[in-house]
């Protein structure tokens, strides 16, 4: 049995590939509710990548991607 995460969002060990290009692999973030985070980087780091995956609009390559809130829990595997 899986434990449940603990976040709002979690990513577990999460890849996003198009072809051969890695953006980011073996990513691990959770995101608590009423936090606050910021989301810099340079021109093709990966910032929308992470936000697609993050609503669930795009699937990770690889890991989990697990939404969790007000009783339901919903995620996305690689």
């Amino acid at each position: 049995m899986t434990a449940q995460p603990h976040g709002i969002v979690e990513l577990d060990r999460v890849a996003v590939r198009y072809g051969e290009q890695a953006v980011f692999a073996n990513l691990s973030l959770r995101l608590e509710q009423g936090s606050f985070t910021i989301l810099t980087g340079p021109s093709g780091a990966g910032k929308t990548s992470l936000l697609q995956l993050l609503y669930l609009a795009q699937p990770p390559s690889a890991g989990r991607v697990f939404w969790r809130a007000a009783g339901w829990a919903i995620s996305a595997c690689g």
